[in-house]
């Protein structure tokens, strides 16, 4: 299997505070690969390095295989919607749903990327248009299967369950058919059966459309039991990666978590919330 993301000594400073320093991992094409570490670790600032938001200073290097022939292309340099057009997107710990707009326009938003007509010929309705507004309409509803939306396309968007949202905009973000998908806390906020729909409805997002997943999360549980691999960061740096069982065993892990050699304790704890881990994520920028 190919790599589809590599970093490589990526560095993100808020001045004089090290947010993420030289961190460096890849990840595999169809791999879910979960970001974890305590507050402030800086699990956000990687996110926002990889999606154009932040720029690491120099020697960094992050690259995507977004070429046409899937030849990895460097990120650094780039604009967010640049980057997006190559095929990675993002949601975001909070919500960024249009309320003026139904569910389904909502979906049909993160369209706009495969537009193939401009907006001059879009306000002549050529065949050409109507042709491109079909398909995107089409791709749209195969979105509200897949994640399972359809009971809620005539409901206002405000008044549904914060777990629904949640789904739509992981659906605003797959309209866009990334091949790689950032995921801010996507379960952050959200009751036992919202956990639940979103964990069926990512399994059916990988096994559906191959969509390769980079998540970032408080809620081990839900981490434990979704990612194939985890990376781990504290104060900024990257202090361990491996599957589920080797991080719950590795010391420099249960040394950031718990302050102390405790390691069944850690096994436990990963495992469930009685850390506290399935609270709202990051508040500062070092994320």
């Amino acid at each position: 299997m190919s790599s589809i993301l590599s970093l490589s000594d990526v560095t993100v400073a808020f001045g004089e505070l090290l947010a993420c320093d030289s961190v460096s991992f890849e990840q595999e094409e169809g791999e879910l690969l979960a970001i974890i570490g305590p507050n402030g670790a800086g699990k956000t600032t990687v996110l926002s390095a990889i999606s154009g938001v932040y720029v690491p200073r120099p020697g960094a290097s992050i690259k995507f295989a977004g070429g046409d022939d899937g030849s990895d292309l460097e990120l650094i340099g780039r604009k967010p919607h640049q980057i997006v057009r190559l095929g990675l997107s993002r949601t975001l710990q909070n919500l960024g749903l249009f309320p003026g707009l139904s569910v389904f326009e909502n979906l049909l938003m993160g369209r706009y990327v495969h537009q193939r007509q401009n907006l001059i010929l879009a306000g002549m309705f050529t065949p050409g248009i109507r042709r491109d507004e079909v398909e995107q309409r089409r791709a749209t509803e195969d979105l509200v299967d897949l994640l399972d939306l359809r009971e809620y396309l005539d409901e206002d968007l405000e008044a549904l369950p914060y777990g629904v949202q949640k789904r739509i905009e992981l659906g605003r973000a797959l309209a866009m058919r990334p091949r790689l998908l950032l995921l801010d806390e996507p379960v952050a906020g959200m009751n036992r059966p919202e956990k639940f729909e979103m964990t069926e409805a990512l399994g059916r997002v990988r096994a559906e459309r191959g969509t390769t997943l980079l998540l970032i999360e408080h809620d081990m549980e839900f981490v434990m039991g979704m990612a194939d691999r985890l990376v781990v960061l504290n104060h900024g740096q990257m202090i361990a990666e491996g599957t589920p069982d080797e991080v719950q065993a590795n010391p420099l892990v249960i040394e950031a978590y718990l302050g102390a050699d405790d390691e069944d304790s850690l096994v436990a704890d990963l495992g469930g919330d009685a850390l506290g881990l399935s609270t709202p994520g990051d508040q500062s920028p070092a994320g």
